[in-house]
């Protein structure tokens, strides 16, 4: 699939109306950046889940465009669920990782994306470390809103007993 196709992958598509939406927030015509932040459980959360920035059509003949990865707890891979760019990262995983976490502790997943113009160059954080997401044109959006998602793989499972402390902002700059 290219990057620039805007149909959402089979899979992310077929769960959209299973993931929780924690607002919705429209681009201006200058530069900004929006961020979306989470802070997941490992204790209590899937071993796969969806979080993201989409661009919900009006209507649902219309496609879906915007950011959105899928983090596999389990085996460390966070990969594009949107654009079909794949394999994203890797992270440490494993035994030891699980247990630095215990029932209270989280771990921040955050998406930041700069706006300059047109051109939306997103970064995505997890813990402390940063990886690179493709960037995108706001001409490949139906509308100039993003909302932003997340929740669990498997169908019918809700974000909430996992996703804490959700906040999401969009910071104007005058450049």
């Amino acid at each position: 699939m290219s990057p620039f196709s805007s149909a959402l992958s089979p899979n992310l598509g077929s769960c959209l109306s299973d993931l929780s939406t924690f607002g919705q927030i429209d681009l201006p015509a200058g530069c900004a950046e929006l961020t979306f932040q989470i802070d997941i459980q490992p204790a209590e959360s899937p071993e796969e889940l969806w979080f993201g920035l989409l661009n919900l059509p009006a209507e649902s003949h219309q496609p879906v465009s915007g950011f959105a990865i899928r983090l596999d707890l389990n085996r460390g891979e966070i990969w594009d669920a949107q654009n079909g760019f794949g394999l994203l990262g890797t992270f440490e995983t494993g035994p030891l990782w699980q247990n630095q976490f215990d029932a209270d502790e989280t771990l921040l997943l955050c998406f930041r994306i700069a706006k300059h113009g047109p051109n939306l160059v997103p970064t995505l954080q997890l813990g402390e470390s940063t990886y690179l997401y493709p960037s995108l044109s706001t001409a490949h959006l139906n509308t100039r809103a993003l909302t932003a998602v997340a929740g669990a793989v498997q169908p019918g499972r809700d974000a909430e007993p996992f996703c804490q402390f959700p906040a999401f902002w969009l910071t104007e700059s005058a450049s």
